[in-house]
């Protein structure tokens, strides 16, 4: 399986109205260029979008994770301060995807 480009992503524009998201100096998304009716607000909205969901999924996912396992043990979790653990790293990563 191929590996995406490192993070963290960010976003540049390759002309006025056309916005790419850029990893490592190189392209790795751009609007349709080819769409003439694209909006230059909702294209950079867009690549804003795509750059909070990548540069925040491995955190996101992690704590995600964490949160699954231990809710099969919720009583043992809590005692040992697993959930506040948890609580932590999904506010930071969703604070961090806004």
């Amino acid at each position: 399986m191929l590996k995406h480009s490192k993070l963290p992503w960010g976003l540049d524009h390759d002309t006025k109205e056309n916005w790419c998201v850029v990893a490592d100096n190189f392209t790795v998304a751009q609007d349709n260029t080819c769409d003439t009716q694209i909006n230059p607000k909702m294209s950079k909205a867009n690549g804003q979008f795509i750059i909070k969901a990548c540069n925040n999924h491995y955190e996101l996912a992690q704590a995600l994770e964490y949160f699954y396992n231990i809710s099969f043990d919720l009583e043992s979790s809590k005692s040992k301060g697993y959930i506040k653990q948890a609580q932590a790293m999904a506010r930071k990563a969703l604070n961090q995807s806004k």
